[in-house]
């Protein structure tokens, strides 16, 4: 599976339009947050279609493998307080569910049980909700949200497109997400709640993975323009800037705790695809990972 298919499994085929503006609207307002930065956790094509869940040593660089199985194990967040992580697994036929663990692999259990494809959850800023994306029998996708421990689960979204890569805002208001509704990927806000969205970034090009800073004053998000590249842009929609830049993929970024630096992935010239962190202008970046492997979706442990 290409690089880009695998990236977009769960989306549907992204349709560019001529789009222009952008919608502004008041910054998410932020709440305290574990100042130190901790492990990164992210998963690893361990075998041919067979992703597995790794953290990663920022100062030793130290490696740790989290599970170990003929499952394909991907997308895992920290919870707040940096003991668990939720994550998506299939446990067989294709039909991938949202699971969470100990952050050291152990106590796994099961948060949802349906046949459709429930991935990429996230964490609510106080623990107590888990947000993620839900597609099934219809051919779209849609975001649910649920209690911390599988139960009340809520539909926030429903449509015929695509609504993807859901995060809450950091004081748990907001959820930020991309959405195919007006053809294009465009990452858009919306209320905790659902309903209330505003589309953020109107570009000729897809966009999709995004996540604000611990703050909440800024977002930074990938977009597509001939290869992947990482933006940061004011919680608004303004102030758009490219802080790669580069003929090589930059995708999936996340913030560190302390709002420092950005974890992301990116491929080199080998075709590799590893771990990195950069500072928010774009600066400063040094790879976390190194080797023959693909690998996606890092996410920060606040300790």
């Amino acid at each position: 599976m290409s690089l880009v298919s695998k990236y977009l499994r769960f989306s549907a085929t992204v349709v560019l339009g001529a789009l222009a503006g952008v919608i502004v609207t008041g910054p998410a307002q932020a709440v305290p947050r574990a100042p130190a930065n901790g492990l990164v956790v992210f998963d690893r094509e361990f075998d041919a279609g067979n992703y597995e869940l790794y953290t990663v040593d920022t100062s030793t660089l130290a490696l740790t493998r989290l599970t170990t199985n003929t499952q394909d194990d991907f997308g895992a967040v920290w919870s707040p307080d940096g003991t668990k992580l939720a994550y998506s697994s299939d446990i067989g036929g294709g039909n991938y569910e949202v699971m969470v663990m100990n952050a050291n692999g152990t106590g796994v259990d099961r948060l949802t049980h349906n046949k459709d494809v429930d991935s990429l959850p996230s964490w609510s800023p106080d623990g107590t909700k888990i947000v993620f994306q839900r597609s099934g029998g219809r051919g779209d996708v849609e975001l649910y949200s649920m209690n911390a421990d599988g139960t009340g689960v809520l539909r926030l979204t429903n449509n015929r497109v695509d609504d993807n890569f859901p995060t809450y805002s950091p004081d748990g208001t907001k959820i930020l997400f991309s959405s195919t509704r007006t053809g294009n990927g465009d990452i858009y806000v919306m209320n905790a709640s659902g309903g209330g969205a505003v589309r953020l970034t109107r570009s000729k090009r897809p966009e999709f993975y995004s996540a604000y800073s611990p703050d909440g004053t800024k977002i930074a998000y990938d977009g597509f323009a001939g290869d992947w590249e990482i933006f940061v842009m004011n919680a608004d929609g303004g102030n758009q800037v490219n802080i790669t830049a580069n003929i090589h993929d930059d995708r999936q970024p996340t913030w560190s705790p302390d709002g420092t630096k950005i974890v992301y992935v990116a491929s080199n010239a080998s075709g590799d695809v590893n771990v990195g962190t950069m500072n928010p202008d774009g600066g400063g970046s040094a790879m976390l990972t190194t080797g023959g492997k693909t690998e996606e979706l890092p996410d920060w442990q606040g300790v």
